[in-house]
């Protein structure tokens, strides 16, 4: 029997690392379809452990919200989907399987215009630049700050920017849909989809009748 794996955001690069290690055991996969994943990376990755801290404080550290948290992880692979991460090289050197069929589906939702983020990076830089700790992170917070294509409107989904989605000899579409709404009814900023209308499950579908 064949399977066609259907993986978003991080899982894409799992399924990558099936398909495509000749150490692994492949067979039977005969597609795989990538929504929303960081092929190339996502500068947003790093600060998913600081926004579920932030989010546990605001919610007074209640039991429910540290088990939701736990459950759901605590960003630990973010230094693997950092740019140029290791974990990110090492897949890159991979080819794609000649035996699977491929579909990269990306998003380009996202809420702020580049005047906005070169705003942001510039607070940001005046306010680390204040504190001696602030110093010790002002590097790797400017690489991440002046490039923020994930957030800027047409270049990015909200987590995955389209120019590090991309997944070199993979057929690709460029949905109007945010990280979330690529997979959901409803996104963050996408509006609500109909099933029967969805641009990201029509492009699976057209994808599995092949």
């Amino acid at each position: 029997m064949d399977f066609v794996l259907i993986a978003h955001s991080m899982g894409g690069l799992l399924c990558r690392a099936l398909v495509e290690d000749p150490d692994l055991q492949s067979a039977g996969v005969e597609a795989v379809a990538f929504l929303g994943t960081p092929h190339q990376g996502s500068y947003l990755s790093a600060y998913r452990s600081v926004l579920d801290l932030r989010d546990n404080i605001q919610g007074g550290f209640t039991a429910k919200a540290l088990l939701d948290t736990w459950r759901d992880g605590f960003g630990e692979a973010g230094h693997d989907l950092w740019p140029g991460s290791e974990f990110l090289q090492g897949l890159a050197k991979r080819p794609r399987n000649p035996k699977v069929r491929y579909l990269n589906l990306l998003g380009n939702q996202a809420p702020f215009s580049r005047e906005s983020l070169d705003k942001l990076s510039t607070n940001a830089k005046a306010l680390l630049e204040k504190r001696t700790l602030g110093r010790l992170f002002l590097p790797k917070a400017m690489e991440a700050l002046s490039d923020l294509r994930e957030l800027e409107t047409r270049k990015g989904d909200c987590a995955v920017a389209i120019v590090r989605g991309h997944l070199e000899g993979v057929p690709e579409k460029i949905l109007p849909l945010d990280h979330a709404g690529l997979v959901k009814l409803k996104g963050f900023l996408s509006p609500r989809q109909s099933p029967d209308s969805h641009p990201a499950w029509q492009q699976l579908l057209r994808f599995l009748r092949q």
